[in-house]
């Protein structure tokens, strides 16, 4: 009676590229959630200022090339050089690109809601603390870059010191600074708290946006980095490191898709200089005919001004029914 055969082998491909290929999977999904999200901002927000819109095409051609790089990288590996187990060890440029792409990706993103807490909290201090963290992490991602330079071979993440120190470097601080936003945000829009019923309602989902952005970006990055640390050698960390970017801009651009969403919740359509200046004729002919009336009818008026605040993105007015809309906008 013959024996059966042995089990094959584990594919040298399994440990590190088996786990890239997930996280390019998901990274994928998450860059063609990024598309939907810009075309609908550009579509949405025409009246936008130009370096805003500028801004928005700055991070879709990052993520656009990030996408490239990556998506080059693993069929190179696995398809152009299927068989080719010396292919399976080494490393190159294109995917060398990824940690210095992820950089930028978050100190483009962490900058933005850092000018977000300047504009709402006019106080210079979180916002210049989260600036250095994610220069920080930014030069960190730029050094680790290089550095694959000196990693010929993947095996050398998991066993050089060097390696650890500059993930470290690249991961740890945006972490710091999304904490900062989270926190930052959602303990400056708590004290908006006013006890009426509709503009709980908004903060409420204002807050709820702020730490689901900011917990995704954390979460991820504090993943990725434990599995680099602990497990080196299992590569699951690379699968977190292509994702991480995409998460980075789908919080921008959902902040930013947003405002329109919170104005619909307060009531309003979105506001332009054409309505503004029909709302503004409204209320002086309002005005004219209480001032007319006063003079026949003497009554007792309690006059309740409510000021218009411009958003501090595109300049245009906006209602301050607590003032939420222009506050709140980007969040």
């Amino acid at each position: 009676m013959s024996t059966p055969p042995p089990p094959p082998a584990l594919s040298p491909a399994a440990s590190f590229h088996g786990p890239a290929l997930a996280g390019i999977v998901v990274a994928t999904m998450m860059y063609g959630m990024c598309v939907l999200q810009a075309l609908s901002y550009y579509e949405r927000f025409p009246k936008d200022p130009l370096w805003m819109k500028a801004y928005v095409g700055i991070l879709m051609l990052t993520e656009t090339l990030n996408s490239g790089f990556t998506i080059a990288w693993i069929y190179g590996v696995l398809i152009t050089n299927w068989g080719n187990i010396l292919a399976l060890a080494e490393l190159n440029w294109l995917l060398a690109t990824e940690p210095a792409m992820i950089g930028i990706m978050a100190c483009l993103a962490q900058n933005f809601f850092a000018w977000r807490i300047k504009s709402l909290t006019e106080s210079w201090y979180i916002p210049i603390a989260i600036l250095l963290l994610s220069i920080t992490a930014l030069v960190g991602g730029l050094v680790f870059s290089a550095a694959f330079a000196t990693y010929p071979f993947a095996a050398s993440l998991a066993t050089e010191r060097s390696a650890r120190v500059l993930a470290s470097i690249w991961l740890v601080p945006p972490t710091i600074a999304d904490a900062l936003i989270t926190v930052t945000l959602s303990l400056h829009l708590r004290k908006s708290r006013s006890g009426i019923k509709r503009t709980e309602t908004i903060i409420n989902s204002i807050i709820r946006t702020t730490v689901q952005n900011g917990m995704l970006t954390t979460v991820i990055a504090v993943v990725d980095l434990a599995c680099f640390l602990a497990m080196p050698a299992s590569g699951i960390h690379v699968g977190f490191n292509f994702p991480l970017g995409k998460a980075y801009t789908n919080s921008v651009l959902s902040s930013l898709n947003a405002r329109s969403r919170l104005r619909n919740m307060n009531g309003e359509n979105q506001w332009s200089r054409s309505d503004h200046g029909q709302i503004s004729s409204s209320q002086q002919q309002h005005q004219r005919a209480t001032e007319s009336k006063s003079r026949t009818v003497p009554e007792v008026y309690v006059a309740v001004e409510m000021q218009r605040r411009g958003d501090p993105a595109t300049g245009e007015p906006d209602s301050s029914t607590d003032n939420l809309d222009s506050k709140t906008q980007g969040l």
